[in-house]
């Protein structure tokens, strides 16, 4: 399952659950364009999006009413929520910023 998660001072919502098969690679993405960050993966060799588009700002630290000072971050993340007996590898992890 590849699920989509956002989360604010007041909690976390699951913004989409996408059941994927088991055992088969699977490619992620996220494309930003401005403030809006839009997660996808590849189905048939195409771009299928996760979710809605979302407000790229509060994937910083510094978004909300702490001071912080990071600022925007990027990484990835796996957990098995049933029995936590499966593993994730991750490979080929990229980032490209192309200046507008």
């Amino acid at each position: 399952m590849l699920s989509l998660v956002e989360r604010d001072e007041e909690g976390a919502r699951q913004v989409a659950l996408l059941d994927v098969e088991q055992g088969d690679p699977v490619t992620l993405g996220v494309s930003v364009d401005g403030a809006y960050a839009q997660f996808w993966f590849l189905w048939d060799e195409t771009r299928a999006p996760i979710g809605p588009p979302l407000d790229f700002s509060r994937l910083s630290d510094d978004y909300g009413s702490r001071l912080r000072f990071t600022g925007a971050f990027a990484g990835i993340h796996a957990r098995d929520l049933v029995d936590a007996a499966f593993t994730a590898d991750f490979t080929g992890f990229r980032l490209t910023c192309t200046p507008t």
